[in-house]
């Protein structure tokens, strides 16, 4: 499951549509939709029910709307805590051999 892909539902879920959801994180709408065939297809659920231009959640979609603020919250501060670690100082060292002619046998 890709974060862009929960950003994009939770998108859709406040907005209210899939052509909002787009405006707002400034995708195309065919984007959203892409995102959110890939996310139903790796699901194995549906979770809107299309109507023109709105769309309404299932239950599934409902469960998924319950637990995404929590996936996301606990993504970002997961990414917080990796670039902590990772902006750390890394010094490397490397000896010379101490006579030339061990280095060439």
């Amino acid at each position: 499951m890709e974060l862009r892909h929960l950003e994009s539902f939770q998108a859709i879920v406040k907005e209210g549509s899939f052509v909002q959801a787009a405006e707002k994180l400034q995708y195309a709408q065919s984007t959203i939709t892409v995102h959110m065939q890939q996310l139903e297809a790796e699901l194995g659920v549906k979770l809107f029910v299309r109507r023109g231009k709105h769309v309404q959640l299932t239950e599934a979609g409902r469960a998924l709307q319950e637990q995404s603020d929590t996936l996301m919250q606990r993504a970002i501060s997961l990414q917080l805590a990796l670039k902590d670690v990772v902006a750390g100082r890394l010094d490397i060292c490397v000896l010379e051999p101490l006579n030339q002619q061990q280095a060439y046998v």
